[in-house]
């Protein structure tokens, strides 16, 4: 199995014990909330395993076009925004989340899913409200 297939099936088992269905929301906001959430967890995957910012990219790009139905151009565009708000003072909220979702994949990875989902949610219910 490559890479960009264990990273494709490690995101979608994250959505899978938060219990978020992208497929399904339609609210633009929640979903790039997910998106920024993804990017942070394979970005702590891409850093566990010594891969390059290339290969944490393509798995990125899979999942926004795969299960967010997203097209190629607007996924390549809400990526290189991901990547953007990394940066101190670029977009601080989007950075928060991102940062969360590092933590978040800690608790994936040592099966903590009870934290994992709860701090998910916690994103969710932030976002939803402002």
């Amino acid at each position: 199995m490559t890479f960009e297939q264990r990273g494709k099936a490690l995101a979608r088992d994250v959505l899978q014990k938060v219990g978020a269905e992208p497929g399904k929301v339609t609210d633009p906001v929640i979903k790039n909330v997910m998106g920024a959430f993804l990017f942070g967890v394979i970005s702590a995957y891409t850093n566990d395993n010594r891969k390059t910012p290339m290969e944490a990219q393509a798995v990125t790009l899979a999942i926004l076009t795969e299960d967010f139905g997203m097209e190629l151009g607007a996924a390549m565009d809400l990526h290189q925004f991901f990547v953007n708000s990394t940066a101190d003072g670029f977009h601080p909220t989007t950075q928060k989340i991102i940062n969360l979702a590092v933590n978040a994949y800690r608790y994936y990875r040592t099966g903590d899913y009870t934290t994992l989902k709860k701090g998910f949610d916690q994103i969710i219910a932030a976002m939803s409200q402002s």
